[in-house]
């Protein structure tokens, strides 16, 4: 990318749900990169959240900076690992500057062959999770000290699809993803106004991870036609988004669609 912006927020604190692969490493690393110290939530592969570690930290080092990398154990849809994360995030930091969510899971299934227990599963990743990291975040976020305005930032990783679906096979994901945009719409007044806390959505619309592999074929093909940009975004591009969006100042409410010009 020949035009870059750059940031540099030395002495802060992100936490980056999901941040062991995907958009979230990508955020992650780019955080590092900037001087901030991350935390992120542990996969539940050991060896994952290792090599995921390692990542970080050198992206930090590879441009001469020292910050802070830790993972915790994390269990979205729990409220006791949710809870017991953020304990430990605040046993290692004095603040919660920032929150980055991006833990979902999108299963994506014949319709007929879709279940209760399926779309019972995804809405208590998705949606009951971001509930539950939101809370957490408040807790913390609500008693710090204002800086520029705000007390801390959240920006939530939804989706175009919660706006634009496009396959039956993703019903579950597609419908979690419109709740967390009307998260941010319902909860923004009450954080922004009463606690001084900023929220924002970013949803981002075909991005080049593992999760569009189980995309079928031909669905994909159809898809590519509609982005007048004709690729995918990379996660970088993505996390490039995030990271101004969390510095934006005036701005708290809305979601903002990342889609490569999607018609």
């Amino acid at each position: 990318m020949k035009w870059r912006i750059n940031f540099d927020f030395s002495g802060t604190t992100t936490v980056v749900t999901g941040g062991s692969s995907g958009i979230g490493l990508a955020t992650a690393e780019l955080i590092a990169k900037s001087g901030w110290d991350v935390i992120v939530t542990a996969s539940r592969s050991a060896e994952k959240t290792k090599k995921a570690i390692e990542t970080i930290q050198n992206a930090a080092q590879a441009v001469g900076k020292e910050v802070l990398v830790k993972a915790f154990p994390y269990q979205a849809e729990n409220e006791d690992s949710v809870k017991t994360f953020f304990t430990e995030v605040k046993k290692v930091s004095q603040r919660v500057d920032f929150l980055v969510h991006w833990v979902w899971i999108s299963p994506d299934t014949d319709f007929d062959e879709q279940t209760a227990e399926l779309w019972n599963q995804v809405f208590a990743t998705n949606v009951t999770g971001t509930f539950l990291a939101l809370k957490s975040a408040k807790d913390i976020m609500k008693t710090q000290e204002i800086i520029d305005e705000v007390r801390g930032r959240i920006v939530l990783i939804t989706s175009t699809n919660g706006v634009d679906s496009y396959g039956i096979f993703s019903a579950p994901y597609d419908a979690s993803k419109a709740a967390m945009i009307n998260m941010v719409r319902n909860i923004w007044e009450d954080f922004h106004k009463n606690h001084q806390i900023a929220i924002n959505g970013i949803g981002p619309g075909w991005i080049a991870t593992e999760m569009n592999n189980t995309v079928p074929a031909e669905e994909m093909a159809a898809e590519m036609q509609k982005v007048w940009s004709g690729r995918m975004a990379t996660p970088e591009e993505i996390a490039q988004n995030i990271l101004a969006y969390l510095t934006l100042p005036y701005n708290s409410g809305r979601d903002h669609m990342v889609d490569g010009w999607y018609r």
